[in-house]
C-alpha cells in the first residue's frame, strides 16, 4: 500500500450464494461508509462474481486496533463508541435503498445463544432483556448496517 498500511483480502466461494450475499453487502456498506466520512476500512477491490480472482474476492484496508472487548471500558473507549456510533446514525436511511433487512451485527451469528452458554455481565444480560421486550423499529430514520 501506498501509505504504508496493510491490506485485508477476503475470499469466498463464488457459487455460495449466501456468500455472495454477504460480500456483496459488506461492498456496499464499506462504499456507503466512504461516502459518509465514517471511520472504517476502505474497499480498494471486489470481484462479486469470481471471475476476475477466480474466487469471490474482497480486498479492504487495515484498521488499526483490535475488535478485543475489555471486562471493564475505559471512558476514552466509550466516549470512542459513541462518536462512532453517531456517525453511523448519521448516514440517512436512503443511502441504504435496495439492502436486505438486518437484525444482527452479523446475520447468521446468534451472539445471544453465545452469551448464555459462555454467560454475560449483568449489565448486558439486562440491556438484552430490555431490548428483547421492544419490537425491531422500522427502517424508516434508522440506519442499520
Amino acid at each position: 500500500m501506498d501509505d504504508g498500511g496493510g491490506a485485508v483480502l477476503r475470499v469466498g466461494e463464488a457459487d455460495d450464494a449466501e456468500r455472495r450475499d454477504g460480500f456483496r453487502t459488506e461492498a456496499r456498506v464499506l462504499e456507503v461508509a466512504r461516502q459518509h466520512g465514517i471511520p472504517t476500512s476502505r474497499l480498494i477491490a471486489f470481484d462479486a462474481t469470481g471471475t476476475e480472482a477466480g474466487a469471490l474476492a474482497l480486498l479492504s484496508t487495515v484498521v488499526e486496533g483490535s475488535s478485543r472487548i475489555p471486562v471493564e471500558a475505559s471512558p476514552e473507549s466509550l466516549r470512542a463508541y459513541g462518536a462512532g456510533t453517531a456517525s453511523l446514525h448519521r448516514v440517512p436511511a436512503t443511502a441504504l435503498a435496495g439492502m436486505a433487512r438486518r437484525t444482527r451485527p452479523i446475520e447468521g451469528v446468534d451472539f445471544a445463544d453465545a452469551r448464555r452458554r459462555q454467560g454475560a455481565s449483568d449489565l448486558l444480560v439486562a440491556a438484552e432483556a430490555a431490548v428483547a421486550e421492544r419490537a425491531v423499529p422500522e427502517r424508516s430514520g434508522w440506519t442499520w448496517l
